[in-house]
């Protein structure tokens, strides 16, 4: 199945390769993928993550899973994500509304100026109108995260 995001596209299983986790044991302290041919210990899988010691997922940690699952070379699986990702951002830039199957929906939110006291100077000050991003989970992406299982391919 083919995924189109604004002017590229993108076939399902490569998208939702970056999005297979596990919860961790509870012996370990890390999110381990779950490929076989990526088998870290705790230890190791710090590699996966920023370097700030948080358990957040980087964009070279998916670029390596990505190498991993398909045998992509490293500026391969970067370029791919480098597409997906600005091209979501170019999207809800744009105004248009990103929907990702069994994923998530990216959609622009306007935002309309309005008028607010500062609380230190007791002033007025008019805050100019602007977009956000809204992310809605859907369905099957919850109850994965919820069950702390992985969605089957």
């Amino acid at each position: 199945m083919i995924l189109s995001l604004s002017r590229h596209t993108i076939s399902r299983t490569a998208a939702a390769a970056a999005f297979r986790w596990t919860r961790p044991a509870a012996s370990s302290s890390a999110i381990l993928p779950t490929h076989p041919a990526i088998s870290l210990s705790p230890s190791q899988s710090q590699a996966f993550f920023s370097s700030n010691g948080d358990k957040t997922l980087n964009r070279d940690a998916i670029a390596d899973i990505l190498c991993a699952e398909y045998g992509l070379k490293m500026t391969e699986s970067k370029r791919i994500l480098a597409t997906v990702f600005d091209t979501i951002v170019e999207s809800v830039s744009n105004k248009e509304i990103v929907t990702i199957p069994g994923f998530g929906k990216f959609e622009p939110i306007e935002r309309p100026p309005r008028e607010y006291n500062n609380p230190i100077t007791k002033q007025k000050v008019w805050k100019p109108a602007t977009t956000l991003v809204k992310f809605r989970a859907f369905k099957h992406f919850k109850d994965c995260v919820a069950a702390g299982k992985v969605a089957q391919k």
